[in-house]
């Protein structure tokens, strides 16, 4: 088959989403199958393995909700020019027959971002700006178009994703497949008492204490507010434990927050880190108290690490979570009382490790092979 992709951009590395396309690649040409990119990004191309830049500029450029249109209708008409059997978006397109959004529905993630305005006439605010807002208006308008589309195959990559897909759009369930995220389970694996250790001192983390962990880019989305405020209620009672969030998100609120808070001695931001797997291994405890998830790698990771492993109901990724057993889903992630009990019970070692091991064995099904297995099929099914 002559598969192709259309993407903004493809810098594998340097996103999780980019990173699996490319992995998907290796694996179709493997296969024999080859590949087409529709992408703003230059590349060279490869044996079965083509690129089409899709150049913008002038005004295009300057707004991005224009950039978007101009980018989803010329990548699909290159790719009907070239004569792809599958063409597939995971973000904004137009007219693919295979729709895996990655982002989940845009109309969800609208919906979850307002609840992070916690004044209700801000949020009320927020919601009638957003209403005026071209990039909201154009986002919205380019994926109920792709929704509209009678001859694409539409994948979810979690049961929650898949009922905002029939919540907003009425997708009819035989025109939805679920297939959940893939990751590498060899490369994300438990970690020795010795390996666990080095990890801490390569971070420079105290070798004793419990660490709790988070990883993000966007903090205020993935909780690191709420995770901040448990920590007052377990400082109460708890002083041998660290707070270690990961990521390049802007600092500077939630340090101001911890010490207004007067639990900065318990917070500890790395940055940006190339290496996630080192703080999973330094770490006893994952916490990813996001607002808005359809499937988050980071937590099928930690799964994979054997760590046990906190999210909340708006993270598909939490569907896998037997609660209480091989992980916890609290209800929100505001619902502090909730995420500091939660948090208290895993300073029980015994507890951590029942729940680490269950946590390993919820995920260790779900490799890289499979996913791609299945979305090929899906490729077979249309083709």
């Amino acid at each position: 088959m002559k598969i192709a992709f259309v993407t903004e951009h493809f810098n594998p590395g340097k996103g999780g989403q980019e990173t699996y396309m490319n992995d998907f690649t290796k694996f179709l040409i493997s296969e024999g199958h080859e590949v087409h990119f529709y992408t703003q990004d230059k590349h060279e191309n490869q044996e079965k393995l083509f690129f089409h830049q899709v150049s913008v500029s002038g005004l295009f450029v300057k707004l991005r909700w224009l950039q978007w249109v101009f980018f989803a209708k010329e990548a699909k008409r290159l790719a009907d020019l070239e004569g792809v059997d599958i063409l597939m978006g995971t973000g904004k397109c137009m007219g693919v027959n295979v729709f895996q959004p990655h982002g989940g529905t845009v109309r969800a993630s609208h919906r979850q971002n307002a609840l992070l305005v916690r004044n209700p006439l801000h949020t009320l605010l927020k919601n009638f700006f957003n209403t005026l807002s071209p990039k909201h208006i154009v986002a919205k308008r380019i994926e109920t178009l792709q929704y509209s589309n009678k001859n694409c195959q539409f994948v979810a990559i979690s049961e929650m994703v898949k009922a905002h897909m029939n919540e907003f759009y009425k997708i009819p369930q035989e025109k939805i497949t679920l297939v959940y995220n893939g990751i590498n389970t060899s490369k994300f694996s438990p970690a020795t008492d010795e390996e666990r250790l080095q990890a801490r001192k390569d971070l420079g983390l105290p070798e004793s204490d419990l660490i709790f962990s988070t990883v993000a880019h966007n903090f205020k989305l993935k909780g690191v507010r709420e995770i901040i405020e448990a920590t007052v209620e377990i400082s109460k009672t708890r002083k041998d434990f660290k707070i270690v969030i990961a990521g390049n998100g802007k600092q500077k609120h939630f340090k101001a927050l911890a010490e207004k808070l007067n639990v900065s001695e318990q917070i500890l931001f790395l940055g940006a880190v190339s290496n996630p797997e080192k703080v999973y291994t330094a770490s006893d405890v994952y916490v990813q108290a996001t607002w808005y998830d359809p499937c988050s790698l980071v937590v099928l990771e930690s799964l994979a690490a054997g760590l046990p492993t906190i999210t909340t109901k708006f993270n598909g990724a939490g569907e896998l979570i037997e609660n209480g057993k091989s992980g916890f889903v609290v209800s929100r992630p505001d619902a502090l009382k909730e995420l500091s009990e939660t948090m208290l019970k895993l300073f029980d070692s015994e507890l951590r490790k029942q729940i680490g091991e269950k946590a390993r064995q919820t995920v260790k099904d779900r490799t890289l092979e499979n996913n791609f297995k299945q979305m090929l099929s899906v490729f077979k099914k249309i083709s």
